[in-house]
C-alpha cells in the first residue's frame, strides 16, 4: 500500500490524539490499494460490500496503512455507504505539524 505521503491535504481532523477522516471504499477491486482523491481517500479493498466484508476490509486495510491497531478504527459515519468517516485512535504515521 503507498505511503501516508500526501495525506496533510486530505479532509481529516486531527484532535486529543483521534484522527478522522473521509473516505470513498470501492469494494470487489482486484489489488488492494489506498490512494488520496481530492478531499477523500479512496481504499480499494477485495471484499464484497456483503455483510459487513468490506467494512472489515477496509479497517485491515487503514491499520496496516497507519499502523495502528484494528480496535483503534471505527467507522463513524456511513456503515453502508460508499462514503465513509472514519476515527483513527492515535495514528503513528501522522504528522499533525
Amino acid at each position: 500500500m503507498n505511503t501516508n505521503s500526501g495525506l496533510k491535504r486530505i479532509h481529516s481532523i486531527w484532535c486529543c490524539h483521534r484522527m478522522k477522516i473521509d473516505i470513498k471504499v470501492v469494494s470487489g477491486a482486484k489489488k488492494e490499494l489506498i490512494k488520496q482523491e481530492g478531499k477523500y481517500l479512496k481504499v480499494y479493498v477485495n471484499a464484497p460490500a456483503i455483510k459487513g466484508q468490506a467494512n472489515k476490509a477496509l479497517i485491515r486495510a487503514l491499520a496496516k496503512h497507519f499502523k495502528a491497531h484494528k480496535r483503534r478504527i471505527r467507522i463513524i459515519k456511513g456503515e453502508t455507504s460508499r462514503e465513509k468517516v472514519v476515527q483513527i485512535d492515535e495514528p503513528e504515521l501522522w504528522d499533525p505539524a
